[in-house]
């Protein structure tokens, strides 16, 4: 769609109106290169018609004197040319992306236990035939996808393909911390009393699950400072459970 703008032009010694609609002014890409995994993308545009000089714009907003445009992330892209009589017109161009998918299946073979560091995962391409190495947590790039020893928590890990692409994500290992047979307990022994987490007392009922999934992390946050539970004493240990639980997603597990 053509943007169209009629401003007062001065010629010879008066001023004469200058019909935008009418004008002869056009732009067009002269180049323009694709993003890729070295640099951002580019486009080079040609104003013709109206009446130089020409100004260029790809966002709508600043304009530059320069037709060159670089830096730019793929995408589709609404660029102007605006002439001295700031006649304007637009096309619309689109940056591609030679940015190959490096996408992986992460496959959680072992949790690491509650602060533990036995945790195993297995990295699968998602891509047939897909040849990648790996660095997870800073390591050397390596084709090994079983990776071993790994502590609970968030690793990072980056994907590299042939041509030196990468792509860097983060994978969680979790503690693998049942609720039904770790957590469970401890809260109905320490907080479901009749003085606390139970109906009727204004507070959160903890004798449903649901509930307790849904204060999970204030359950965590208070255990830790020790303002929980109100009575009695958790163990480092009992701490440290529900804390991993939490951490895991506090699942219904």
């Amino acid at each position: 769609m053509a943007l169209m703008v009629g401003v007062l032009l001065s010629c010879g010694e008066e001023d004469k109106p200058v019909d935008c609609a009418l004008s002869d002014l056009s732009v067009s890409v002269l180049a323009q290169t694709s993003e890729n995994c070295s640099e951002a993308g580019s486009i080079e545009l040609q104003g013709v018609g109206g009446e130089a000089p020409y100004a260029y714009s790809v966002n709508g907003i600043s304009f530059q004197d320069e037709s060159l445009f670089e830096g730019l992330s793929a995408g589709e892209y609404s660029v102007l040319v605006r002439d001295a009589n700031h006649c304007m017109k637009s096309l619309g161009v689109e940056i591609g992306s030679d940015i190959p998918d490096l996408s992986v299946e992460v496959i959680i073979d072992q949790a690491a236990g509650c602060g533990g560091t036995v945790g195993q995962l297995t990295l699968v391409p998602e891509a047939p035939d897909a040849v990648y190495s790996y660095s997870l947590d800073g390591g050397a790039f390596a084709t090994e996808e079983v990776y071993t020893d790994l502590s609970q928590g968030m690793h990072d890990l980056v994907v590299q393909d042939a041509a030196g692409c990468q792509d860097e994500t983060t994978v969680y290992v979790p503690s693998g911390i049942s609720y039904s047979m770790e957590v469970a307990e401890i809260i109905s022994t320490n907080c479901t009393l009749a003085k606390c987490h139970v109906a009727g007392n204004g507070i959160p009922d903890f004798s449903e699950f649901s509930v307790i999934q849904q204060q999970a992390e204030s359950i965590k946050k208070n255990t830790q400072n020790k303002t929980m539970p109100k009575e009695g004493v958790l163990t480092d240990e009992e701490i440290a459970k529900i804390a991993c639980w939490v951490e895991d997603g506090a699942l219904d597990n």
